[in-house]
């Protein structure tokens, strides 16, 4: 056997640092909301929601490129503080 010499490696990680996200408790987010039906999959009507609180609801898939990403929101009617209907379906209060 012929002894052959081992070369020594040294290796020091470059310094760097990573910005970092962190996500505090879920917030619902207060808007309005309108549903407009494909006419060709159902009566095509059209229903909307003056004041709704908007949240998270489920998990979300992380980001793919090749697919595509749902989120699942809930959102709850809420009554208006004036004289507007809470919900109206074709313009007629509901």
């Amino acid at each position: 056997m012929l002894g052959h010499a081992l070369d020594k490696v040294s290796y020091t990680p470059v310094a760097s640092s990573r910005e970092g996200v962190a996500t505090g408790k879920p917030q619902q987010i207060m808007a309005a909301v309108r549903y407009v039906e494909d006419p060709a999959r159902g009566e095509g009507r059209n229903f909307y929601a003056r004041l709704c609180s908007i949240g998270a609801s489920g998990e979300m898939a992380l980001k793919s490129r090749d697919t595509e990403q749902q989120i699942q929101l809930t959102a709850e009617i809420q009554e208006p503080d004036d004289d507007w209907p809470a919900l109206s379906i074709d313009g007629v209060a509901a």
